[in-house]
């Protein structure tokens, strides 16, 4: 694996960071429970609190999967350099 092909990764992982952080954010507003909630009420509804706690385990994973990839650079780029 390559510098370019890590980095690409590095990013897509970033990017679906970004993307799952938005839809935890998004989704309370269109939950149909929640049609005449406050914002208070939106975000610390039971089913919007499991998801948050839910979703600490992906975020590791991807958090992980960052710190992988850049050890993997990290090893092919000192390999490359005499």
């Amino acid at each position: 694996m390559n510098e370019v092909q890590t980095i690409f990764l590095q990013i897509v992982v970033l990017l679906i960071g970004i993307a799952a952080l938005a839809f935890l954010l998004w989704e309370p507003h269109v939950e149909g429970v929640n049609k005449h909630a406050t914002l208070f009420e939106m975000y610390f509804s039971s089913f919007v609190a499991y998801a948050y706690i839910g979703s600490i385990p992906f975020f590791a994973a991807l958090y992980q999967t960052f710190k992988l990839l850049g050890y993997a650079r990290q090893i092919r780029c000192s390999r490359q350099r005499p």
